[in-house]
């Protein structure tokens, strides 16, 4: 129940776009909240989703991840 003063716990299940965003949120809301959320982030893959599709670039002599999803490359987009 809600007010119990337990943790409510939620699991994300992927890390792209919208586990991610999802994630932000929860942590934004548990902030200005009484109410204590423990957000659990489950990916398959070795890396965070919004990742795997990454490359690294320099940047003024600093590396740097660009997210370059496959579909930017597809004529048809």
């Amino acid at each position: 129940m809600v007010g119990d003063g337990q943790p409510r716990r939620i699991a994300i299940i992927g890390t792209g776009l919208a586990g991610l965003a999802t994630a932000h949120f929860l942590q934004k809301a548990n902030e200005s909240s009484s109410m204590t959320v423990e957000v659990y982030l489950f990916e398959r893959n070795g890396s965070l989703g919004m990742d795997s599709e990454s490359v690294t670039v320099d940047v003024n002599g600093e590396s740097r991840r660009v997210d370059v999803p496959m579909r930017a490359f597809s004529k048809g987009m």
